[in-house]
């Protein structure tokens, strides 16, 4: 498992929960910002990493996964609300980490539908 540090070069605590979260997504690592609005105003925001997928497989259908806050809080998201967080992370701080698959994924998948 790569160490993950916050803004402060502190190393994070990594905690996992029950399930077996792979580390072999090319999503794991990235950094994320989150942010929980109510009636337009910001109630909280949570910067943290990428630190675990588990498989649609393994879950009922639905791609999860598993996000460290540096504040130590843990919570588990679908892909898409994981594009959005790589996203506002990118826009807030000028960063850019792309959020599209590999080129070789891509190639792998076509040749897979080709057969």
């Amino acid at each position: 498992l790569k160490n993950l540090y916050n803004n402060n070069n502190n190393e994070i605590d990594i905690q996992m929960d029950t399930f077996e979260w792979n580390l072999n997504h090319y999503l794991v690592g990235k950094r994320v910002l989150r942010e929980e609005k109510e009636f337009n105003e910001t109630k909280w925001i949570a910067e943290g990493s990428v630190v675990g997928w588990l498989p649609a497989e393994e879950n009922g259908g639905t791609d999860l996964f598993h996000v460290m806050h540096e504040d130590g809080d843990y919570e588990d998201l679908e892909e898409h609300e994981i594009i959005i967080s790589i996203n506002l992370f990118n826009n807030t701080y000028g960063i850019f980490q792309s959020t599209d698959p590999p080129k070789k994924s891509q190639e792998k998948l076509l040749h897979m539908n080709e057969s």
